[in-house]
């Protein structure tokens, strides 16, 4: 789960844009009516997701009481991401912003997720603060996910910043096959609760566990051959070193990625230095 930074452009901006081409005048004045709210609903957005109480942000099937959610649904799909649409430029944008998903902080970005669900919520469909850059997989677990309360909120990556404290740790199994298994600890004090539950409910939402896992296997099968050589060439200290230089390199990165947890685990662990890697 990485923080990435909000974008500058704003709902005003964006809409006008995706709506720029729209040749029914009626029908664009009736689009352009709907600036005002869109505008406060931007503001009221950002200050939920500062105060951590984007759970409250009221849904709307509407805007001005005159647009459904279908009309504003259709100016993302078709005026926004469709190709060589006036909108699809903010869409690009939003999308090449960052490389790597910031939710699972593993798979490439590939589409942009509504935070807050376009199905639900009519005033932030074409809203930048509400769209995320992310992978499909991130996308598709998330869906239409929505918090009921403070407690049920996952982590926003332009508002949320978990990465001061060490939170993600993983444990590997003595035995052969090799088995490893990814949990969260939140019991330090300088986590807040409300952080606590976004942090566990993130990891249970993106199903973040599964694919710690499968990455951190591979891991381990891809440097076998390399660790046992050189373990059979040198003493476990030495090997324990190497361990901790690949452990530290990744914590300055990220603290709490798979591959700090992953080399923490194994730079202390006596059964993969001195039997596993031996045999």
């Amino acid at each position: 789960m990485i923080k990435i930074n909000m974008p500058s452009e704003k709902v005003k901006e964006v809409f006008n844009k995706c709506i720029s081409q729209v040749a029914d005048k009626d029908l664009k004045i009736l689009l352009k009516s709907c600036e005002k709210e869109l505008d406060a609903d931007e503001k009221l957005y950002i200050k939920a997701g500062e105060e951590n109480k984007l759970c409250e942000f009221p849904p709307k099937d509407k805007v001005n009481g005159v647009v459904s959610i279908e009309e504003m649904k259709k100016i993302y799909t078709y005026r926004m991401v469709g190709l060589k649409q006036p909108g699809r430029f903010y869409y690009n944008k939003l999308l090449n912003s960052v490389q790597i998903c910031p939710f699972c902080g593993v798979r490439d970005v590939a589409t942009l997720d509504h935070f807050l669900p376009k199905s639900k919520y009519a005033t932030t469909v074409v809203t930048p603060a509400n769209l995320i850059p992310s992978c499909r997989d991130c996308n598709s677990n998330k869906d239409i996910y929505t918090a009921s309360d403070l407690y049920d909120e996952v982590w926003h990556p332009y508002f949320d910043d978990f990465q001061g404290v060490r939170w993600l740790y993983c444990f590997l199994q003595s035995s052969e096959p090799l088995e490893i298994t990814f949990y969260i600890d939140t019991s330090k004090p300088d986590i807040k609760d409300e952080d606590k539950n976004k942090i566990n409910n993130s990891f249970h939402v993106f199903k973040l566990k599964t694919l710690y896992e499968i990455h951190a296997l591979k891991e381990l099968n891809d440097i076998e051959i390399y660790m046992k050589k050189l373990r059979n060439e040198v003493d476990s200290l030495d090997v324990k070193e190497h361990l901790a230089w690949i452990y530290e390199s990744n914590k300055i990165v990220n603290k709490n990625s798979w591959k700090t947890a992953l080399y923490d685990e194994l730079k202390d662990n006596e059964w993969y230095i001195n039997d596993y890697l031996l045999n």
